[in-house]
């Protein structure tokens, strides 16, 4: 943690699987709940995402290995928030889920720009002998992270239901 680059690289990674992960539990009780869409159909809403990240990812590599990655993670960031943004701003129980696919497939654009340029920042300066640990040390901060987001969204969720108790 001594390097400023793996120390900030995993902080952000925290973070942002903090969020992604966060998104998802209200985003499948939306689509089957508010949409009444089946839990495939709901999982489908996320394919826009996975495509969009799936085709980006090896030019945001190929940019990675050419630049310095802190612009590429400076547009991603913003990207993938606004995306979030977008995301949650449609989500009404009168949206069409079509609509979502366009806010997903951004939010895939901006973690392709993401995770593999935060990967490479966090073990770049990192010396032969501590990469393999540091490529370990940053996968479990970024698990850390989501396993947080995920708790946090499902704390929020029940204490939200225990205050405003259903059919009132």
């Amino acid at each position: 943690f001594a390097d400023r680059n793996f120390s900030l690289a995993n902080i952000a990674s925290a973070a942002i699987s903090f969020a992604t992960t966060a998104m998802f539990l209200p985003l499948m009780f939306y689509a089957q709940s508010a949409a009444g869409l089946s839990p495939s159909r709901a999982a489908l809403l996320t394919a826009p995402m996975a495509l969009a990240s799936g085709a980006l990812a090896p030019l945001s590599g190929w940019v990675v290995d050419r630049t310095p990655p802190r612009p590429v993670i400076g547009c991603g960031f913003p990207v993938l928030s606004g995306a979030l943004v977008w995301l949650a701003l449609e989500m009404t129980p009168s949206t069409p889920p079509w609509r979502l696919a366009l806010p997903m497939a951004v939010i895939g654009v901006g973690m392709a720009f993401v995770w593999g340029p935060l990967a490479a920042t966090a073990t770049r300066n990192l010396p032969p002998a501590q990469a393999g640990a540091g490529s370990g040390v940053y996968n479990a901060t970024r698990q850390v992270g989501a396993v947080l987001g995920s708790a946090a969204m499902a704390s929020l969720m029940a204490s939200r239901v225990a205050a405003e108790p259903l059919g009132t």
